[in-house]
């Protein structure tokens, strides 16, 4: 596990071993498209929005794993 999963995982309240589909908060068992790959990020892109540290540098590093994970699963 990366620095930024870590940091993603604790600032959503995921455990540590969560997944990237966790981490979106899709199933990994099922196939997905673009749509619900972008639906889910924009979720928790919105969650990130709404959480008082927002302007701090964990979330930061938060709104760039989303980045980076929703760009591997396109």
């Amino acid at each position: 596990m990366n620095h930024a999963h870590l940091v993603s995982c604790a600032f959503f309240g995921l455990p540590e071993e969560a997944d990237i589909f966790h981490l979106l908060g899709i199933h990994a068992s099922t196939a997905h498209d673009a749509k619900v790959v972008k639906r889910a990020m924009r979720r928790r892109y919105a969650q990130l929005l709404a959480n008082p540290n927002t302007a701090t540098e964990e979330a930061n590093i938060v709104k760039r794993y989303l980045g980076e994970v929703t760009a591997l699963l396109l």
